[in-house]
């Protein structure tokens, strides 16, 4: 079995578990980031047409890194059995406690840096001012996105790094490209469910008339989306670092010869 192996079905069904027993913890951890989060949107979406995307995420940075935090707190939960709430009074555990969160937020950030930076270069190529598509950049954008599935594997490294867990460990037992093919397929069966609500829910406070995407009336869809998108982020950590569990549990094809 390839080490990058896992039941993509049990992972995202263990995450809604997982996050309905913990939702009240999970709640409290997540109104400062939600809250944030919605703010930050209000603003782009009053502000959104005078904006690049790297100026959008600039103002977002705020809110990815309290992201990253509530991220960091449900490994810890998930994977440890750590409770903000209820840290124990030594000195070296809270030391590594510390390095961890801000490796697991640093590389959270870097990895949704690359991932504005694909999309700004996507956007340039296929939006020439020219009005046509060069075939050279065009060549040169594919093999970015090439790149860029190929470095799906690297979307749970802050899950390890908030327990200090070696990545380069992980890296090694997942070489090739069926880890991000599969993670891929975690991701759209974990959102799917509450991707599908969010749109019901839009189509009953939906405005008749709607042309712009910046139309005053869509803010309160706009403020939806902040609490939304983090039970989405919530339930695709827990599913990441379900999935990184049964991973790193099997014994290599090394140990086990």
């Amino acid at each position: 079995m390839s080490g990058s192996q896992f039941s993509i079905t049990n992972a995202v069904r263990n995450a809604y578990i997982f996050v309905g027993r913990e939702r009240a913890y999970l709640t409290r951890l997540a109104l400062l980031p939600t809250g944030v989060d919605a703010l930050t949107k209000v603003m782009i979406f009053m502000n959104g047409k005078d904006m690049s995307i790297f100026e959008s995420f600039s103002w977002s940075v705020p809110s990815a890194v309290l992201t990253g935090w509530f991220m960091f707190h449900l490994a810890r939960l998930l994977m440890m059995g750590e409770r903000a709430n209820a840290l124990p009074n030594d000195t070296a555990y809270l030391a590594t406690r510390q390095r961890g969160m801000n490796a697991s937020i640093l590389i959270w950030l870097l990895f949704s840096m690359s991932w504005v930076a694909l999309q700004g270069f996507q956007s340039w190529v296929m939006n020439p001012e020219q009005g046509v598509v060069n075939l050279g950049m065009a060549t040169i954008s594919m093999l970015f996105f090439g790149a860029a599935f190929w470095c799906i594997r690297y979307g749970v490294a802050h899950i390890l790094a908030a327990v200090n867990y070696p990545i380069s460990k992980y890296i090694r037992r997942v070489a090739g490209l069926s880890i991000s093919f599969r993670l891929t397929g975690m991701g759209l069966l974990g959102v799917l469910p509450v991707l599908s609500c969010f749109y019901f829910l839009t189509t009953l406070v939906m405005p008749t008339g709607v042309t712009d995407m910046y139309d005053p009336r869509l803010a309160p869809i706009v403020v939806l989306s902040a609490p939304v998108q983090m039970i989405i982020t919530a339930i695709m950590t827990a599913a990441g670092a379900f999935a990184l569990r049964e991973i790193m549990e099997r014994p290599s094809t090394d140990e086990s010869a």
